[in-house]
């Protein structure tokens, strides 16, 4: 009896481990300089590929053009993406985080 109540524990916290991350990347705000992984299986142009976000806050993606990014949550990204794109199966993660600016020591 104990054991299965304790197994059935053990599953739900492994369940939320491994899911919790995934949504909490979803309402990741996406940032200038970032790269980002798009898995687009229609198109060949853009899956599988990586693109950074510009200065200016914009990807430049082929087939679809500029599209707004930085400042933007990644669900927001993905979902306006999948639209402009006519695809409903897109995933879209970020692969290289920008790094904070370095400040100069004080002296």
């Amino acid at each position: 009896m104990l054991g299965r109540w304790l197994m059935k524990r053990l599953l739900t916290i492994a369940w939320i481990a491994v899911i919790t991350p995934c949504f909490a990347q979803l309402d990741y705000m996406l940032k200038p300089a970032e790269t980002i992984l798009i898995h687009a299986p229609k198109n060949p142009k853009i899956d599988g590929r990586t693109f950074q976000i510009q200065a200016d806050g914009f990807v430049v993606l082929p087939s679809v053009g500029r599209m707004h990014a930085g400042g933007v949550t990644l669900h927001t990204f993905q979902k306006s993406f999948a639209s402009r794109l006519g695809q409903g199966s897109v995933d879209i993660s970020v692969v290289a985080f920008r790094s904070p600016k370095a400040n100069p020591p004080s002296r």
